[in-house]
């Protein structure tokens, strides 16, 4: 949304939106609102680490600042911001299916959207650089992100549930297909371990079986065709069948202008080494050296290379949070994800049925893991849009332990 439409006006519409949706609830809205402050001063620890996590950030953001000349202190109303959004989230807790749903309508109109751009001629709204594919307001770089959320708990359910319902399989489709057109290397790798991680954890529940086996291949090989198949790395042998397609196809079909080769299917991006990515990594390194404990200002660390007309941020989210915001902004930030992940896990090491609580919560957990795993490869972001849908997932996981831990004590 802030790439399309700029950075006030996202804000505002994303506001709005979360706004109309308290609004709408049945629950009482300042009775509910005000209910999160009677938590706060029972001073139960889970509460004061979790608020307390955020604040320690915008601390870690604001020490940095002064000692920097103010440099990036302008994102702590935004933070402060995404606590309140935050804070609503955690007053009315929006459930499962209402993240899913938002999630397969964002799949669904990202999808449908480009094929309808791109199969009715309206090319100036397609955004494709060399061997990805987007539109105006999906581009390359952000149409993954569509798509991505979706494959861990689609994933689970294709190989944990007996007869998965066609629509399951369709969706689980798309979304790859969103990730296979990106190109994104981070999206590509996420796909491969969540496949991974679900194969494992259903290998440890129920032990291994034919159906089992038959069920992963299937789900790996859907998978290889719509993620592989599209836009991976030239490695990748599906690549060359479609690459070897794709020249019975000209390009001129579906371009005008474009220097795009000549056929519609072209090799993937290279998944090897990266120059720009690794003078990242070694000024974020040099940056933590010099500014570990106080950081050096949010959005400081950046690199630059003869490729680049301009200077980047540090695209590896742990180092640049560190040398920005220093040891407590660090701290901080890991508390954030760390509070809600600690205590829901001790809830599902103490629970009768840790199974059923991890079925009923794998959402919000593949949520929160691709957006950890993401940070490795991406920088940390001030925006509401990135942000969207990290915090109800935060939300779902925290207050899922609260519930927990009082029925256990009922």
């Amino acid at each position: 949304m802030k790439l399309v439409i700029g950075a006030p006006l996202h804000w505002f519409l994303a506001l709005t939106a979360f706004t109309a949706w308290v609004a709408l609830r049945p629950e009482p809205l300042v009775r509910t609102t005000l209910s999160v402050f009677t938590e706060l001063l029972s001073l139960k620890p889970g509460w004061l680490f979790f608020w307390g996590a955020w604040l320690c950030f915008c601390l870690g953001i604001l020490l940095a600042g002064a000692t920097n000349d103010w440099a990036g202190v302008y994102t702590i109303p935004k933070y402060l911001v995404l606590m309140g959004v935050l804070w609503l989230l955690v007053a009315f807790v929006p459930t499962y299916g209402e993240v899913a749903r938002g999630l397969y309508l964002l799949a669904l109109v990202g999808l449908l959207g480009l094929a309808i751009i791109w199969f009715f001629g309206f090319r100036e709204w397609l955004v494709f650089p060399p061997k990805r594919f987007g539109w105006e307001f999906l581009p390359p770089g952000v149409i993954w992100k569509a798509g991505v959320f979706l494959l861990p708990p689609l994933c689970w359910l294709l190989v944990n549930q007996r007869s998965p319902s066609v629509f399951h399989w369709v969706i689980f489709g798309v979304a790859c297909v969103l990730v296979g057109l990106d190109g994104s290397r981070t999206a590509t790798l996420l796909a491969a371990m969540t496949w991974l991680v679900c194969v494992t954890l259903r290998w440890l529940r129920y032990g291994p079986s034919r159906t089992f086996f038959k069920r992963v291949v299937v789900v790996a090989l859907w998978m290889a065709v719509l993620i592989g198949g599209l836009n991976p790395s030239p490695w990748n042998p599906v690549i060359h069948i479609y690459s070897a397609l794709g020249e019975l196809i000209p390009a001129h079909t579906f371009f005008s202008g474009r220097d795009s080769g000549g056929s519609i299917v072209q090799i993937g991006r290279d998944m090897g080494s990266d120059s720009i990515r690794t003078a990242m990594l070694i000024e974020g390194v040099r940056g933590v050296q010099e500014h570990f404990l106080l950081g050096s200002g949010f959005g400081t660390t950046v690199a630059q290379t003869e490729g680049m007309s301009v200077p980047m941020v540090v695209h590896m989210t742990y180092l640049q949070v560190l040398a920005d915001t220093g040891l407590i902004g660090f701290m901080g930030y890991l508390g954030i994800f760390v509070v809600p992940l600690w205590y829901f896990f001790s809830a599902l090491r103490e629970s009768d049925a840790p199974w059923d609580l991890f079925d009923q919560n794998v959402l919000p957990l593949g949520i929160i893991g691709i957006y950890l795993f993401g940070g490795l490869f991406h920088p940390v972001s001030n925006e509401i849009s990135e942000w969207a849908i990290v915090l109800p997932a935060l939300a779902m996981l925290f207050k899922v332990t609260e519930r927990f831990e009082g029925e256990r004590r009922l």
